[in-house]
């Protein structure tokens, strides 16, 4: 058994609309079930509900899960955070939006110009599970959007150094 850190988080309404989150830090149990998880918070809300006047909205876990030992120790000479493969998909649901996952730096190699090359295996196996709509992990767009189709996958830039360095 290994302890993983974790949040628990409960955002909070008042009267006004106004929201808030409330973190709560803590230790999991790696062989914790993501239902027992549930029940957990289920019962944090239950005696919390009763002692605050406002509404609890939303229940988030976040939980550390240990990096892969066998991938990269250090990041390849030359990645940049703000260069980003974006992968631009129309929805099916709502009909006529689409929705762009950027990955923070892209492997420069795995560009044509300012396309990412399909052809290879990684990116063809990167973007199946992207894709992939089978459990135990369905993406989908943020506001419960369907992702249907690829419309373009390309090279793109963030300008976070740019506003980090405003301070």
């Amino acid at each position: 058994m290994a302890l993983l850190d974790s949040i628990l988080s409960f955002r909070i309404m008042d009267a006004d609309k106004e929201r808030v989150s409330m973190p709560l830090y803590a230790k999991v149990d790696d062989t914790t079930a993501l239902s027992d998880l549930a029940t957990a918070a289920g019962a944090f809300g239950n005696d919390m509900d009763p002692v605050i006047d406002g509404q609890i909205t939303r229940i988030r876990w976040e939980v550390d899960i240990p990096v892969n030992p066998a991938w990269k120790s250090t990041p390849v000479s030359g990645a940049e955070i703000e260069r980003v493969g974006a992968w631009h998909y129309t929805l099916s649901v709502p009909i006529g939006k689409s929705f762009t996952i950027d990955v923070p730096t892209f492997a420069y190699s795995l560009f044509t110009g300012n396309t990412i090359d399909q052809g290879g295996t990684g990116v063809a196996a990167f973007r199946a599970r992207l894709e992939s709509a089978s459990p135990p992990v369905m993406l989908d767009e943020k506001w419960n959007g369907q992702i249907e189709d690829l419309l373009s996958a390309r090279k793109a830039f963030r300008k976070h150094r740019r506003q980090t360095s405003r301070g």
